[in-house]
């Protein structure tokens, strides 16, 4: 998911590099957050089960 390529084409200047980093990192903690809500609600919906 975070993958940007085979390594063919790679940012060279610091200032690329910096944003695809942070793009990768950003792209991770969506994801995480998305799960994190989705869980929520799954419990919240389903209160017996714990």
């Amino acid at each position: 998911m975070t993958m940007v390529g085979y390594g063919d084409i790679v940012p060279v200047s610091s200032t690329t590099r910096l944003l695809i980093s942070s793009h990768a990192i950003l792209g991770l903690l969506l994801i995480g957050l998305f799960l994190n809500v989705s869980i929520k609600r799954r419990e919240k919906g389903n209160p017996a089960q714990h």
